[in-house]
This record gives structure tokens, C-alpha cells and sequence, in this order.
């Protein structure tokens, strides 16, 4: 942690992201409103069994901004997210990544409905990481298994995704929101690997999931609250870099490049997945056309989607948030990867 959020007053805090939020609205005149969302936590949890004792703190920081735009006779908004494990320095945001999300929200002006039908896709990296999430998420939490209610516990060992697909939950990698030293089991945190060069490899676990299906454990038992049992959970799920760049991936496209996902659901036991993503760009020829639809609903066959994913790109990045298990026990995660090229339905 480099900017303790304790250092700084709450009038401080206010003063800092209103200044955040004023410059946002700034970039144009077509701005009529920027809201600016902050939050942090600090966990500290002590776990002792007849292994020993172990504790751990762990501070989380979050930033979200929304800008509506208008023309005199339509509205349209987008949003950005920053966050991690830290402090005050993982929710910075400079100018350009501003003036971006300005110029976005402007486009999306002149945007028009999707065209259902079925499009080849590349998805940015936030987007991937919801694919990740939903497809290979919560379908793979081995409490599912227990209940039976996953349908990728019948396909563990079998090839059902490209070459290029291998999706990870790593609660240790640095800075990410769904971090932590030790799972609300007390379990190290570790890297699991989900799926292996399109190969599935095995589900994420909790203690009693692991015990009652003779499992590996991984570091995935977590809690809402003390008051609240432990269940098999995400925590940073992603896709892992190829070896194209990002213009080799846009530049192969002719189809729709999928950006700023919103939300998404899962079907663990259909293997279904719906998204929903701010707005899509038509490219034809690797090139934009100019054409901004928006919203934009994704739904597939989850091993459809993963076959099809043609080229992933070199780039890295996650987004956080929070999970609920069906409606309710909340907890932080974080999902991304790569720029992906695959087939989806959209409409």
C-alpha cells in the first residue's frame, strides 16, 4: 500500500474524487452529469486449527464513474471501474483513460440497436474475463457437483475448448481485488488451473466439497461474513495471454469488437451464458466501420464459445467487482484476461 487511505480525511476524500468526477465531465460539452462511486474495506481475519494459527489483513479499494451525455434529444452513458488490493494508488485514473471514456460515451450517441444473428467476435479484455467467469466460474465451484447442477463435472479430463484456451483462479496474483493471502478456510492461497489448452482440468473447491468428492483442495472456500457459511468461490478468474498482439487480433476481425461488459448470468447445468456489453464496433477488414450498436446481449454454448476462440492477444488486464452465489453471499472477485477472437450470438 503506497497512499494509505487512512492518511487522508473524509472532506479530503470528497475533495479528491469530486476533482475525479469534475474532469471527467469536462472532456466535453455534451457532459451533463459524472457520478463518482468510492469505497474501501479492510479485512483482518485470524484462523486457528490443530495445524496452527495464521492471520491475515487485507485492504481493498474501489472507484466506479458513470457519465451521461446528452445531444438535446437522446441520452446515452458509459462507465469505467478501477480497483484492487491496496490503497489510494490502484483507483488513480489519468486524463487519457478520461478523455477515452468521454469520447465513448459521445459515439454512443449515434448508436443503433444490434442486428441478432450469429458474429464473429473479438471481446476486450474486460469482457473476456466475464466469459471466463460465467462459463468457467460458477460452473465449475465443486459444491455445484455435489448438488448436481454442473454440467462440466461430466466433461473433467476432456478436450472442449481451442488450443488456445487455458482459464486460471489465482487468489495470489498481486493487486487484484479478489486477492487474499489464505481462503475463509484458512487454505493458502494457490493457482488453479480450470482448463489447460482447451482441456478441462478440474473444479475450484472448498473443505467439504474437496472431502466429500476425494479432491485436491484449492484456496476457493470463502464467506460473505463470519456469520455466513463457507462455500466453493471465485476469486480472480482469467484467461491467460497468447502470443498475437492486439492489432493482429482487431486486424483479423470482420465482425463486431465487444467492449465494457455490464453484467452477466450463467446456466452451470445447460452450460449456458448470457452477457450484456455496453456496445459493440462493426470491423470490416480489420478496420471500424463507424458503426457503434448498442446495448449488445451475448448468449452461446459454452464449449461452442471456447472452441471457436481463433486468437488471443499478448495484453493483460482485470477487473473487479463482487460475486453473488445465486442472490445472496456476496464476496470480492476480479475477471479479464486477453483481447479474445471467438463466435457468439448477439442481439
Amino acid at each position: 500500500m503506497r497512499i494509505d487511505p487512512a492518511s487522508l480525511s473524509l472532506a479530503d476524500k470528497i475533495d479528491r474524487f469530486q476533482s475525479l468526477r469534475r474532469r471527467l465531465r469536462g472532456f466535453d460539452e455534451r457532459s451533463v452529469q459524472a457520478i463518482c462511486a468510492y469505497s474501501q474495506s479492510e479485512l483482518q481475519e485470524v484462523f486457528a486449527n490443530r495445524a496452527g494459527l495464521t492471520t491475515q489483513q487485507i485492504r481493498r479499494a474501489h472507484v466506479g464513474l458513470v457519465l451521461f451525455v446528452s445531444d438535446g434529444s437522446r441520452q446515452e452513458y458509459t462507465f469505467m471501474l478501477r480497483d484492487g488490493t491496496g490503497g489510494l494508488e490502484v483507483v488513480e485514473v489519468d486524463d487519457q483513460t478520461l478523455q477515452e471514456t468521454s469520447d465513448i460515451a459521445v459515439q454512443l450517441l449515434s448508436s443503433t440497436p444490434m442486428p441478432p444473428g450469429t458474429y464473429d467476435v473479438v471481446t476486450d479484455p474486460g469482457t473476456s474475463g466475464v466469459i471466463a467467469h460465467e462459463a468457467f466460474g460458477h460452473g465449475m465451484e465443486t459444491d455445484m457437483f455435489l448438488k448436481g447442477r454442473a454440467r462440466g463435472a461430466e466433461f473433467i479430463g476432456q478436450k472442449i475448448g481451442s488450443d488456445l484456451v487455458t482459464i486460471v483462479d489465482d487468489p495470489a496474483l498481486p493487486r487484484a481485488h479478489g486477492s487474499y493471502f489464505v481462503d475463509d478456510e484458512g487454505q493458502p492461497a494457490m493457482r488453479t488451473e480450470i482448463m489447460r489448452d482447451g482441456v478441462l482440468l478440474r473444479g475450484i473447491t472448498d473443505l467439504y466439497s474437496a472431502t466429500r468428492l476425494g479432491l485436491s483442495r484449492s484456496a476457493n472456500g470463502r464467506r460473505e461474513s463470519v456469520q455466513r457459511k463457507a462455500y466453493a468461490r471465485m476469486s480472480n478468474t482469467f484467461f491467460t495471454e497468447g502470443s498475437s498482439t492486439v492489432d493482429e487480433v482487431l486486424g483479423s476481425l470482420d465482425g463486431i469488437y465487444l467492449c465494457r461488459t455490464e453484467n452477466g448470468m450463467e446456466d452451470p447445468k445447460g452450460w449456458g451464458i448470457q452477457i450484456w456489453t455496453r456496445y459493440g464496433r462493426e470491423y470490416k477488414g480489420g478496420k471500424p466501420t463507424g458503426r457503434v450498436f448498442s446495448p449488445v446481449a451475448i448468449t452461446g454454448y459454452v464449449p461452442d464459445v471456447l472452441r471457436d476462440v481463433s486468437l488471443v492477444a499478448n495484453d493483460f488486464w482485470l477487473d473487479g467487482g463482487v460475486c453473488g452465489k445465486g442472490w445472496k453471499e456476496i464476496v470480492p472477485v476480479s475477471s479479464g484476461g486477453p483481447h479474445l477472437r471467438t463466435r457468439c450470438t448477439l442481439a
